[in-house]
């Protein structure tokens, strides 16, 4: 243990600055791990990218530092992904990860870097793919192979802010993985795919709306052919609650467009802001496409001005006699 403690010492020594750097990175990379989304994973990497990238030049480990550089750019394109779509094209994780192996063949080949780059290429390939799909619980599982090629390729870099990123990152992300199972998420379907049977079964069933239409709906937004998505709460990998986004709510006034419809949540989880949190997240993702305001037709009075919509003017559902009344979120 003295032996250990000492060799700490002596690279704090040697590298205060270069250390202190990588202790930024730690944080930013830990908390990365914490985030909800895939984009938020990316974007928190982003930040650690730049800090790990600086850490690792000031240190001499070109390989590190310049899988780092590239793990910044290809961090900063994914986390633009969905609302860009330059950044959403299937060819950029193929990219990077050809990127990553020219770049671990430049290091090999002029800075001798030894067997220690292979963990790096291979921590920066898998990571590739690891921040390209949309599955968030995929992401997890696949970055804690990734955080394991890190830290052995620190502990031979002599970093210990790397080497204690990776082991805390571990802990990160088995606490990450072990919530996802537990606590409610709240994501958008282009992030599950998988629910899209699921999801339309338990829409069905709650507002006896055709369950074909809702597939048609869905199937176009998992397809990109619209933005107009649908969000859903989870419990484990139980719905618990969700909406839409669609074109039109069955109602006569069409220049009012697109509209949030089929909010819902179980009873048993009421009055603990699903619908709230489910009607925020629909409204920032639309904006985040270019597209506002939003329209919502409803019955209730009192309820949708909680979370900053507007009363606007009644509107009339196809079938109906009396009126219902339409808000706006600007």
């Amino acid at each position: 243990m003295s032996a250990l403690w000492n060799e700490i010492v002596r690279l704090v020594a040697e590298h205060p600055v270069a250390q202190g750097v990588g202790l930024v990175a730690l944080v930013a990379t830990c908390l990365s791990y914490q985030a909800r989304t895939t984009r938020g994973i990316a974007l928190r990497q982003a930040v650690g990218a730049f800090f790990w990238t600086t850490h690792m030049l000031l240190l001499g480990a070109w390989t590190g530092g310049l899988l780092n550089f590239l793990g910044l750019v290809r961090s900063g394109i994914y986390s633009q992904r969905g609302s860009r779509a330059w950044a959403s094209r299937p060819f950029w994780p193929w990219l990077f990860g050809a990127l990553c192996v020219a770049a671990a063949a430049w290091a090999g080949l002029s800075q001798g870097e030894g067997p220690r780059l292979l963990l790096s290429l291979a921590a920066q390939c898998l990571g590739c793919y690891a921040l390209w799909t949309t599955r968030v619980r995929l992401a997890r599982f696949l970055l804690v192979a990734v955080s394991l090629l890190w830290l052995a390729y620190d502990v031979l870099s002599g970093s210990i802010p790397g080497t204690a990123c990776e082991v805390l990152g571990q802990l990160s992300l088995y606490v990450a993985i072990v919530r996802d199972f537990r606590a409610l998420r709240f994501l958008p379907l282009r992030e599950a795919p998988e629910l899209e049977d699921a999801a339309a079964d338990w829409f069905h069933g709650k507002w006896r709306v055709p369950r074909e239409a809702y597939e048609a709906c869905m199937g176009a937004y998992l397809r990109r052919e619209t933005e107009l998505g649908w969000y859903l709460c989870l419990d484990g990998r139980r719905i618990v609650g969700g909406l839409g986004v669609v074109e039109n709510d069955f109602h006569d006034r069409k220049d009012l467009a697109p509209n949030v419809c089929a909010v819902y949540t179980e009873e048993a989880y009421r009055r603990r802001g699903i619908a709230g949190r489910l009607l925020d997240m629909a409204v920032e993702d639309l904006r985040a496409r270019g597209i506002s305001p939003v329209y919502l037709l409803t019955d209730h009075v009192g309820f949708y001005e909680r979370y900053g919509w507007e009363y606007l003017c009644p509107a009339r559902s196809d079938g109906e006699a009396n009126p219902s009344r339409m808000y706006v979120h600007r």
